[in-house]
């Protein structure tokens, strides 16, 4: 389907190098996903365009939950979260 945004999840987006890969992504055209933990980083990422998905890597069970979260298609990943 040509002209479809494509879509990137970005994991460790709340701030450093993932906020700033998250934010160039959505400058440049990409439909981003990003995840944080808490919600003043997601309204930090709304703000910038970016859709925030609230996750903890380290919660098992969030992780566990994780493909329900997302849309059933992704383009791209950037596991950035450490």
């Amino acid at each position: 389907m040509q002209g479809e945004r494509k879509t990137i999840l970005v994991v460790g987006a709340s701030r450093g190098i993932g906020l700033v890969i998250a934010q160039h992504l959505a400058q440049s055209g990409f439909e981003v996903i990003g995840t944080v933990r808490n919600d003043a980083a997601a309204q930090s990422l709304r703000t910038a365009g970016i859709t925030p998905l609230l996750l903890d890597v380290t919660d098992r069970a969030a992780v566990a939950h994780l493909p329900q979260d997302l849309p059933e298609h992704l383009d791209g990943l950037v596991y950035n979260a450490g």
